[in-house]
């Protein structure tokens, strides 16, 4: 289609050369973008992402120096307890002066999860506890707390004994999670692949139908050219229905093995996305999303120019028209949306691993 020494020729080689980097500008941007999110989709058929939290608490009611330290962990994104994880604490102080205990592993008790270890502070401070969580079936993954031990007297004047008093750190930690990818993220990371090519392939043939039809554009194409690519079963409308349904089938395993959370089109499966955080906000985006693709497959649908007919395509100026005017305003916006839906895609599982 884009051979030939004629004028209409080069100017058509030009288009496809552009379409042609267009795409893959677009799939170099879809890739940085996938590949920049830190450990997002690692869980998912893989190693669990930990939410962990971490206790400190004195193994004397009255107080002292010897804790027992209990170290929960459970999937950010199911909520099982993770079973078989290494971890080991250590703590370390930097006032009055720099202190660190040694590394201290942990056993597994019989409630799946936990893990439990008796840890001696070498003296009242404030401590910053930190736990390390690594394995076969977890991302590897550090969460911190503060813990306060002090030196106080006690109530009857009289008496010269020192009673030592703690207060335990617990609760919610700073998780920070470290990782690569592995087989077992095939699945997800091929998906997306494959929708970002599928999207490419509609993009380009749905525009190069427009533009064949198009009273102005038209003319960059020779008469032969526009009518291979706007007859009915032209390679271009084949590629643009196939990679259309590709594109969409793609979409929806990605709902499946790729989303955040897990999602489908029911009203429970919705509510239980809306309770995530920012779950409501990634739901809208998705909606978003899907509106907008509905509407530049309505609006770029481009009648079949019968095979034999000697016509000059006025006809179909109309339609293209408006696709070309679609495409200028809906193409960007789409963009938008996919950028904005992996942003929040991360901020979902950031906010389940720190919670």
């Amino acid at each position: 289609m884009c051979r030939g020494p004629s004028e209409s020729h080069r100017k058509y080689l030009r288009l496809c050369v552009g379409i042609w980097g267009f795409a893959t500008g677009f799939l170099f941007l879809a890739a940085l973008l996938f590949f920049n999110t830190p450990d997002a989709l690692a869980h998912r058929g893989g190693k669990a992402i930990p939410k962990i939290q971490i206790q400190s608490v004195p193994v004397d009611p009255q107080g002292g120096l010897t804790h027992e330290i209990t170290v929960t962990i459970v999937d950010a994104d199911s909520g099982a307890p993770v079973s078989g994880a290494n971890v080991t604490v250590e703590a370390e102080m930097t006032v009055p002066h720099e202190m660190k205990t040694l590394p201290l592993l942990l056993s597994e008790r019989d409630s799946l999860g936990v893990y439990i270890g008796t840890l001696r502070y070498p003296m009242p401070a404030e401590w910053t506890l930190r736990a390390i969580v690594e394995g076969e079936k977890v991302q590897q993954a550090t969460a911190e707390t503060l813990v306060s031990v002090k030196l106080t007297s006690k109530a009857t004047p009289s008496s010269s004994t020192e009673q030592r008093e703690t207060s335990p750190g617990s609760g919610r930690a700073s998780v920070v999670v470290r990782g690569s990818l592995s087989t077992s993220d095939a699945r997800p990371v091929s998906l997306l692949v494959l929708h970002s090519i599928f999207a490419i392939a509609w993009a380009a043939s749905t525009l190069l139908l427009a533009l064949g039809a198009g009273r102005a554009t038209s003319q960059w194409f020779s008469p032969q050219a526009r009518r291979r690519i706007l007859e009915r079963g032209s390679a271009v409308r084949k590629t643009a229905f196939a990679a259309g349904v590709l594109l969409v089938m793609t979409g929806v395993a990605n709902g499946f093995y790729a989303a955040p959370f897990r999602l489908s089109p029911t009203p429970s499966s919705i509510r239980e996305g809306m309770g995530y955080p920012f779950g409501s906000l990634y739901l809208l985006i998705l909606a978003g999303k899907i509106i907008v693709l509905a509407a530049l497959v309505r609006l770029n649908w481009i009648p079949a120019l019968p095979k034999g007919e000697s016509s000059e395509f006025s006809r179909l100026h109309s339609a293209a028209r408006v696709a070309l005017a679609a495409d200028l305003v809906l193409f960007p916006l789409l963009l938008v949306l996919i950028t904005l839906l992996r942003y929040v895609h991360v901020l979902v599982h950031v906010s389940l691993a720190v919670q």
